[in-house]
């Protein structure tokens, strides 16, 4: 993923100016996209629904979601 976003901010200007640039640029897009899909994605939610059962799942993400709220109130009073 960070090699294609890379390629995409090096090459910007020959990106957004032509056609063939704009096809370049839908390639790397796609393609950032697929590795953030078989990557992140599946060992966050896959893995994790087939290895825990779904009262660890559900408190665990309840957790987690609190945590980004308390997270999202300090830096808003900080």
């Amino acid at each position: 993923m960070c090699i294609c976003y890379g390629a995409i901010y090096i090459d910007w200007d020959f990106m957004s100016s032509s056609t063939s640039g704009i096809h370049i640029f839908q390639i790397l897009y796609f393609l950032s996209s697929f590795f953030n899909q078989f990557g992140p994605n599946s060992t966050t939610w896959l893995v994790a629904g087939e290895i825990f059962p779904t009262e660890i799942r559900t408190m665990n993400h309840g957790i987690a979601a609190a945590m980004g709220k308390l997270g999202a109130i300090i830096s808003t009073v900080w």
